[in-house]
C-alpha cells in the first residue's frame, strides 16, 4: 500500500518505476465521461470530488478490500473472515 501510494516506493527502495506505478492508476477504461471508470487492477469510486481507487476480493470465508485515495496520500485494507455454517 506504501509502495502504491509513493509512487513505486517504500522507504529508499524503488520497487516499480515511477511511470509504470503512475500508469497503474490512470485510469484506462470509462464507459461515460460522467462515471468512474478502470485503472489496472483497481476501480474507481468517486465521493464528495474526491477520487478513490479500489481493489477488493474474496474466497470461501475471506474477503479484503484496498481502498486508496490518492490525492490524500492515504489508504486502508479491510480484511474480514466470516464464518459458514
Amino acid at each position: 500500500m506504501i509502495a502504491r501510494l509513493e509512487d513505486g516506493r517504500y522507504g529508499d527502495v524503488l520497487i516499480l518505476s515511477e511511470d509504470t506505478a503512475r500508469e497503474m492508476h490512470r485510469q484506462q477504461f470509462i464507459q461515460h465521461p460522467r462515471l468512474p471508470g478502470m485503472a489496472y487492477g483497481f476501480y474507481e469510486d468517486l465521493e464528495n470530488n474526491q477520487r478513490a481507487i479500489i481493489h477488493a476480493g474474496a474466497q470461501l470465508g475471506y474477503h479484503s478490500m484496498l481502498y486508496l485515495l490518492p490525492g490524500q496520500n492515504l489508504g486502508f485494507l479491510l480484511l474480514t473472515t466470516v464464518l459458514m455454517f
